[in-house]
């Protein structure tokens, strides 16, 4: 754990893995200043580590200080394009702030990169049904999520929403039905208005 790390840094003081799991492990065990303080120290030796900035916008992001994790989620993607966890970051950040615009387009790139992330179909699902002209591949995107998570009440809510603004009254009273069904309060009162 974090001495094993701790002792192989006394020995090789320049080797940012080192700092980079000591960092991680101290993120696990609550000394979130400590884990700044190694991801900087890897950044610090490697300015090219797009891990160090990876985790540096993680922890940013747990804190909300979304700039500060936009920030470090672009320099880890412009060092790697391929770092999937940034762009699922960024299109995480863009969500709750309600750019959906931006939301779509970050997920799509992670996607790109790793489509078996399933919980990023839901994201993407969700912001797709802001837009009146993207419900279809709303439906798509819950399908995907659904098909690996069957009991998750939010897809059936969202596509269920979907479904309604498509005038399909049945499809959406169906998944009303079923997220009431796992306990969703908000389904359980859309059934109650729109459904027989």
């Amino acid at each position: 754990g974090i001495d094993d790390f701790s002792n192989a840094i006394e020995i090789q003081p320049d080797e940012s893995v080192y700092y980079l799991y000591r960092g991680i492990y101290r993120i696990r065990y609550g000394d979130e200043e400590g884990a700044v303080s190694d991801y900087n120290k890897v950044i610090a030796i490697d300015p090219e580590s797009e891990d160090g900035y990876l985790r540096l916008g993680m922890y940013k992001q747990s804190i909300e200080d979304y700039e500060g994790a936009i920030n470090d989620y672009k320099k880890a993607i412009s060092i790697n394009p391929k770092v999937d966890y940034a762009y699922f970051g960024l299109g995480d950040i863009y969500f709750f702030s309600k750019n959906y615009r931006l939301t779509i387009e970050y997920i799509n790139k992670g996607l790109a990169i790793s489509p078996q992330l399933t919980n990023a179909y839901l994201k993407r699902g969700i912001a797709k049904s802001n837009f009146d002209h993207l419900n279809e591949e709303a439906i798509d995107d819950l399908n995907n999520f659904l098909d690996a998570n069957p009991e998750d009440s939010e897809g059936y809510y969202y596509r269920g929403k979907c479904k309604s603004a498509l005038s399909n009254f049945e499809g959406a009273c169906e998944d009303w039905k079923k997220a009431a069904e796992l306990g969703d309060e908000d389904a359980a009162k859309l059934l109650e208005e729109h459904c027989e």
